[in-house]
């Protein structure tokens, strides 16, 4: 989940949050990871609080937690495990 492929990433997952009252969204496969994949967690938590729903994340890459732990939004993204 790069700048490269942040567009593409963020249009299917919007659309399956969209269905679901609470998710959990599976990180385990992402094998690169930037600030804009970091910024597509935080855009989907913003999604789900205004309809209501949950999100969890699982299994975020160690490049992501990385950038996330930098940035203090460690705190703040709702993670499985």
């Amino acid at each position: 989940m790069t700048m490269a492929t942040a567009r593409t990433v963020d249009s299917a997952v919007r659309e399956a949050l969209a269905a679901l009252p609470n998710a959990t969204v599976d990180l385990s496969a992402v094998t690169r990871a930037d600030s804009a994949g970091l910024a597509l967690l935080l855009g989907w938590m913003r999604q789900n609080r205004r309809r209501q729903a949950g999100i969890r994340f699982r299994g975020m890459p160690p490049q992501m937690d990385a950038i996330a732990g930098i940035s203090a939004l460690d705190r703040v993204l709702p993670r499985d495990g």
